[in-house]
């Protein structure tokens, strides 16, 4: 049987090496989105605002087409500037994977203590 499941909790932060669980909707955890400049959080959300408009069906589609490219090289110009820099400490995945001697698979979620910082 295939599995089919529309949970928020199946979608992930796109930044690179970041699993943090997002909502629907979203492409981005919450720290990584703030680390992006102004500029690019807003050339992002406007294009893809325009995007889901062009969708209803009004659009030509050539100007779907164009839409969706704008919004691709947006998407594209925020992974690429977060890819670059180095991962702010509020975007650190709070969790860890690995495997236990005889290759058991291993998860586990860091809990950081009342005012410790990571």
């Amino acid at each position: 049987m295939i599995r089919r499941s529309f949970s928020k909790h199946d979608v992930r932060c796109a930044a690179e090496g970041c699993g943090e669980i997002v909502g629907t909707g979203h492409i981005f955890c919450l720290g990584h989105y703030r680390s992006l400049p102004k500029k690019l959080r807003d050339d992002l959300w406007a294009t893809w605002r325009a995007a889901m408009d062009a969708r209803k069906g009004r659009t030509k589609l050539d100007d779907q087409l164009r839409i969706n490219r704008e919004y691709q090289e947006a998407y594209q110009a925020c992974w690429d500037y977060l890819s670059k820099q180095s991962v702010p400490a509020h975007a650190v995945p709070r969790y860890a994977s690995g495997y236990i001697k005889g290759g058991a698979d291993a998860s586990f979620r860091f809990r950081m203590r009342d005012g410790e910082q990571a």
